[in-house]
């Protein structure tokens, strides 16, 4: 057994988060960066190289909060940054879907005025519902085992779950986030942990 396996160990396992009301502080990671590829969908775009190395950097950040599981959304660049994490931390990994990206077609435009558009509550053609994004999010979290678990997920669905706990104002967080981003998020707050 690891030194950290032996600090998680003393921890106990008491961290869950019930009716979407965050009881233990937990871990919401965005992924590293990822090589954006517009002849695939995004669900399978993979890490750059400066992705995979910033992800071993964000394990050592979140090393202090002593996870005991990584979940993960299905999509490739958020498994490779749970991989990443897990494998540097040395536990368990395991996907959730409900922890996936807002769904919607590709933006050959304007993205950014996109998203605002839709974190202000503008429902667009061919975009997942935001409150089924917000469902969704808060049944992962909801579901939580005891313990302390690091969540791998992505900028948009984040920012729709974090704005509807009344955490973050949705746009400027949003504009705010980086690749790998993470945050210790609690009843009354989310506080970015730094990379060191």
């Amino acid at each position: 057994m690891t030194e950290y396996q032996r600090k998680q160990d003393s921890l106990g396992t008491s961290a869950k988060v019930t009716d979407a009301t965050v009881v233990n502080p937990f871990v919401l990671v965005r992924h590293a960066e990822s090589h954006v590829t517009p002849a695939l969908p995004s669900k399978q775009w993979e890490l750059t190289a400066a992705g995979c190395e910033a992800a071993e950097a964000m394990a050592l950040a979140i090393q202090r909060f002593f996870p005991i599981e990584i979940v993960t959304s299905e999509e490739m660049k958020a498994r490779q940054t749970g991989e990443i994490l897990a494998r540097n931390l040395g536990i368990e990994i395991r996907t959730d879907s409900r922890l996936n990206e807002v769904q919607r077609p590709w933006t050959s435009g304007d993205f950014r005025g996109d998203v605002l558009s839709y974190l202000g509550g503008d429902a667009l053609e061919e975009w997942e519902p935001i409150d089924d994004v917000r469902s969704r999010m808060a049944s992962a979290l909801t579901s939580l085992p005891r313990g302390h678990i690091a969540f791998v997920s992505h900028g948009t669905a984040m920012t729709v779950f974090l704005a509807s706990m009344g955490l973050v104002e949705a746009a400027s967080f949003w504009s705010d986030l980086l690749f790998p981003d993470a945050w210790l998020i609690s009843e009354s707050t989310a506080e970015r942990i730094a990379l060191s």
